[in-house]
């Protein structure tokens, strides 16, 4: 799993006709390619990869691809991101779940 600032990517393959389009989407939303996110495509050797450079919070969410082409489209199930780091700030209320000696759950909203 990734930590914060990290680079990551994520590798899909695929056979067919060659697909004229991609659609990456995050949460449902399509994506486009910014400085932080690349979608390098390889069509002689069928590879498309998504590339999310220095993640940060905001990046953990569902993704999904749709590759088109003129024989019509497929979106294969979404992939979720998940990124490991420091929390950042509680917010309150605070709810302590469970207190044992080498753990403590607590419920809370992170800002």
């Amino acid at each position: 799993m990734p930590s914060e600032k990290q680079n990551t990517e994520i590798k899909i393959i695929f056979s067919g006709d060659h697909p004229r389009d991609f659609t990456f989407s995050k949460n449902g939303v399509e994506i486009k390619e910014i400085s932080r996110i690349k979608i390098i495509i390889i069509h002689d050797e069928y590879i498309v990869i998504f590339v999310i450079k220095e993640l940060i919070k905001e990046d953990v969410a569902n993704y999904a691809i749709t590759l088109k082409n003129e024989s019509g489209s497929i979106s294969p199930d979404s992939f979720s991101s998940f990124i490991t780091g420091i929390p950042g700030p509680l917010e309150g209320p605070i709810k302590i779940l469970d207190i044992s000696e080498p753990l403590s759950k607590v419920l809370t909203r992170l800002i």
